[in-house]
């Protein structure tokens, strides 16, 4: 089912641009956000590049203006896009996004078994 696309501002929809979504908001998911991992984040700023660019700008059509989540695998900050070229897309870091630390640690253990031959019986 594709989403709906409203006008800024329609509560429970699409919202373009406010501080704290950037149009995936929907009710029951008001922090879900789109976001891209950059190389590193440098002076306040950050550069997109490559295919992740190249989608942001031609599929999702990225304006100036726009909110993104950026990461560099370490931390994530809040991006307002700031330029968009051809094939690189240019952010403003706005604020840093604390990140959720999984509530349960899972691990998963195998056991290899080893059989004598004597037990197997053709």
């Amino acid at each position: 089912m594709a989403p709906r696309v409203a006008s800024p501002g329609q509560p429970g929809r699409w919202s373009g641009t406010s501080s704290r979504s950037i149009g995936l908001e929907r009710p029951g998911n008001k922090n879900l956000r789109r976001r891209f991992f950059v190389e590193a984040f440098q002076g306040g700023r950050a550069v997109l590049k490559g295919e992740q660019a190249e989608h942001l700008g031609r599929v999702l059509r990225a304006r100036t203006g726009q909110l993104y989540e950026l990461s560099d695998q370490s931390s994530v900050w809040l991006g307002r896009v700031a330029a968009v070229k051809r094939d690189q897309i240019e952010f403003d870091l706005l604020e840093r996004v604390p990140v959720e630390q999984p509530r349960l640690e899972i691990s998963l253990l195998l056991s290899l078994i080893k059989f004598h031959p004597s037990f197997i019986r053709l």
